[in-house]
């Protein structure tokens, strides 16, 4: 989404992605409401919903766009201006570049790109990097375990250990999640 949203826009198109990411996992939450709670084998009707996903996956190989950030940093610059071409002509009606110019330029930021070559893994675990690596390191797995650990949990703990029907479980996960606590990332 960054990489092709406009700058002046791009805050509001990151902020939108992330809004979908919650709505999303509310919407998770009150399928499986209505999916475990129907009968014993509801849990299969709910995986069968999530695997539903897959169905993008033919979408995403065939008709989406290389990045063309990628494709520049790796020197294929004509497959970068083809793209950028293509997505022209199918929103403005027409190319605003030659395709001369338009490879001119890709060559241009090419030789600006930064960190060309690969990076040592050492890299991460030396001076200030060790402090940053180590901190984001225990801020995911604290993250990852309040939320796969916790909040996922929860209906379970809650039908099994405090009595609660598994629908009221669900109730407080869903709760969960809209203020905020359900909703990594």
């Amino acid at each position: 989404v960054s990489e092709y949203a406009p700058l002046r826009v791009r805050g509001r198109f990151l902020g939108i992605f992330s809004i979908g990411n919650g709505i999303g996992y509310c919407l998770t939450v009150v399928a499986s409401m209505f999916l475990n709670t129907a009968s014993a084998d509801g849990w299969r009707y709910t995986f069968a919903l999530g695997a539903l996903g897959l169905l993008i996956i033919p979408f995403v190989i065939f008709y989406l766009p290389e990045s063309v950030r990628w494709l520049v940093g790796r020197g294929r610059l004509e497959e970068a201006v083809k793209i950028v071409e293509d997505i022209e002509k199918k929103t403005v009606g027409a190319v605003s570049v030659p395709t001369a110019e338009g490879l001119e330029i890709a060559k241009q930021a090419a030789a600006q790109q930064p960190g060309k070559g690969k990076t040592a893994l050492a890299f991460f675990f030396k001076g200030d990097m060790l402090k940053a690596t180590l901190l984001g390191a225990i801020l995911m797995l604290a993250t990852n375990y309040t939320f796969y650990g916790f909040i996922q949990w929860m209906p379970t703990f809650l039908t099994t250990n405090m009595g609660y029907e598994l629908g009221k479980g669900y109730w407080f996960t869903l709760i969960a999640a809209l203020v905020g606590t359900g909703t990594p990332g």
